[in-house]
């Protein structure tokens, strides 16, 4: 008997046709939780705000590691650069006894870090609607705009992950990475310029002490990542003059020192490590620490703890190949750079873990607009939907007014830090897996 469903396919039965029509449509999500949201504090409070007046721009203050400014996105507020200043701490001789003050003050120092915003674009398109809603229903272009809520937010993570790294690498699977390798359209699309890792802010696995061994030990093969790189990491950190600020995690302000973020390969080289014996207890340390700090997103999935650092993955790995090129940061007060370049018979790749501290990677929106002067809204994005093609196409476009770039500041001395994040790169296999 003829499948009623297709009255205007009477001659073909419904053996012949597996599916008419479909009834249900869905939106490829991603299997983990987005990484801006992770970091940033707009989920319930998450993070404690600041709340002196000195931090009011910074909506989530300086203990999250991305901090958001919306002065832009005031109606009073013009241009497209955003500043934020940093204070240096007192470093001045006291005066004691009966030694006179005046004339003795310290003079009050600071230092300014300044990002751009711009606009991001992309748009979804149903070219002939009417032969599209016999197949997939009159409700299926309602799924536009997840899908261009989903595009946003993954084009802003890949661009938060090339800010914090410093770094956009070699490592580009077309089906996950939005952003091109390099060129012209790869630097538009970050709308700030990527900066290498401050000298200071660079680490390397096992015994190396520089890249390709220009200035110092190279990285080798069996420099992997280990629980013992973890360790001397923190111990070089907390003889550092200016450490990374601390995260503050829930309500009740639980601290953690950083929230490192692992490739999966390195997450398989610690695991394969003499030190993976540790594996169990150092996740049984990340889920007591969550429960402490009201189940924060952060603490979610697989993670493990150690000394206050929270290690956890992240998918899209800025990967080093052999005979590719990449600046590294010279031991100098103005982080020039030179160009390093790992050996093109070496048999092994080299992946950057990124480790973040509190107040790493500002985010700025600005108000967004038409050309007709119109507000759509004040913050993140807005949608525009409108027919084509005599009404038989439909159409919706995304837009936003944003930016990101990682916040670096010259301290009292002159010297230019990066002032939340550091990097740590270890050896990996180039034959990790597939990554199809």
């Amino acid at each position: 008997m003829p499948n009623a469903s297709v009255r205007s396919l009477s001659h073909i039965t419904s053996a012949d046709v597996p599916v008419v029509r479909s009834r249900l449509t869905f939106v490829e999500l991603a299997s983990t939780a987005s990484l801006p949201n992770l970091l940033r504090a707009d989920i319930s409070s998450i993070i404690p705000k600041d709340t002196t007046k000195a931090g009011s721009r910074m909506e989530t203050g300086q203990y999250a590691p991305i901090m958001t400014i919306n002065d832009l996105a005031k109606s009073d507020q013009r241009g497209d650069t955003v500043r934020v200043d940093i204070q240096h701490e007192l470093q001045g001789m006291p005066t004691v006894c009966c030694d006179p003050l005046e004339g003795r003050e310290e003079e009050r120092t600071w230092s300014s870090f300044e990002m751009k915003i711009g606009i991001t674009r992309h748009g979804v398109r149903d070219q002939c609607v009417s032969q599209n809603n016999l197949r997939l229903g009159n409700e299926a272009f309602q799924l536009a705009r997840p899908l261009l809520t989903r595009w946003m937010d993954r084009i802003k993570t890949e661009r938060v992950i090339y800010q914090l790294a410093g770094a956009r690498a070699h490592e580009y699977n077309p089906e996950r990475q939005l952003l091109p390798l390099d060129g012209v359209a790869f630097r538009k699309a970050m709308i700030n310029c990527l900066e290498a890792p401050s000298y200071c802010r660079h680490y390397y696995g096992g015994d190396a002490t520089d890249f390709d061994g220009q200035y110092g030990d190279k990285l080798e093969k069996d420099d992997r990542f280990t629980l013992d790189t973890v360790t001397r990491f923190i111990a070089g950190m907390d003889e550092s003059a200016h450490p990374l600020l601390p995260i503050k995690f829930g309500e009740s302000g639980i601290t953690a020192k950083y929230l490192m973020l692992l490739t999966p390969a390195q997450w398989a080289d610690f695991r394969a490590s003499a030190d993976g014996k540790w594996y169990a207890q150092l996740q049984a340390f990340a889920a007591k620490a969550g429960a402490e700090c009201g189940n924060h997103p952060a603490f979610s999935g697989d993670c493990l703890l150690w000394d206050g650092v929270l290690m956890r993955k992240y998918t899209m790995p800025v990967r080093f190949k052999p005979g590719h090129a990449l600046l590294v940061s010279n031991d100098d007060d103005c982080a020039s750079t030179h160009e390093a370049r790992l050996a093109a018979n070496a048999d092994f790749c080299v992946d950057r873990a990124i480790i973040l501290g509190g107040a790493a990677l500002a985010e700025a929106f600005g108000s967004v607009q038409d050309a007709e002067n119109k507000t759509f809204g004040k913050t993140n994005f807005a949608f525009w939907s409108g027919t084509f093609d005599g009404g038989e196409g439909r159409r919706v476009h995304i837009k936003a007014l944003d930016g990101e770039k990682k916040i670096r500041f010259a301290s009292r001395m002159g010297r230019v830090y990066d002032h939340g994040v550091a990097v740590l790169d270890t050896a990996v296999s180039c034959n990790s897996g597939k990554s199809c």
